[in-house]
C-alpha cells in the first residue's frame, strides 16, 4: 500500500489511507499497529478496498452493532465530509 493519509490513533495504533497494494488505481485502507520493530504485523494490519467500506458499515448498522454513540459520530462525519465536497 502507497500510504497518502494517517491518523494516529495512539498505543501504535493508525489507520492509513492510499494506493492499494493489489491495485495501485484502487483506494484502500488500513488498519495499522506497529510493531517493537518499526514495521507492521500483516496478520493485525487489514487493508481493504474502500469501496467495502459503505456494505461494511450498513451490514454493522442492520444488525445494531455499532452504539448510537458511535453511529452519531459516523453521521457527523459524514455530513462534514458532503460539504466539503459540495463546497468544491
Amino acid at each position: 500500500m502507497k500510504v497518502q493519509h494517517a491518523q494516529d490513533l495512539g498505543n501504535g495504533h493508525s489507520i492509513e489511507i492510499g494506493a492499494a497494494t493489489w491495485d495501485p488505481s484502487d483506494r484502500s485502507v488500513r488498519n495499522r499497529y506497529q510493531t517493537a520493530s518499526g514495521g507492521f504485523s500483516p496478520h493485525s494490519s487489514s487493508e481493504i478496498p474502500v469501496d467495502d467500506l459503505v456494505p461494511l458499515i450498513e451490514f454493522l448498522a442492520k444488525h445494531d452493532e455499532l452504539s448510537i454513540e458511535q453511529c452519531a459520530k459516523v453521521i457527523n462525519a459524514l455530513s462534514v465530509s458532503i460539504l466539503r465536497q459540495a463546497g468544491k
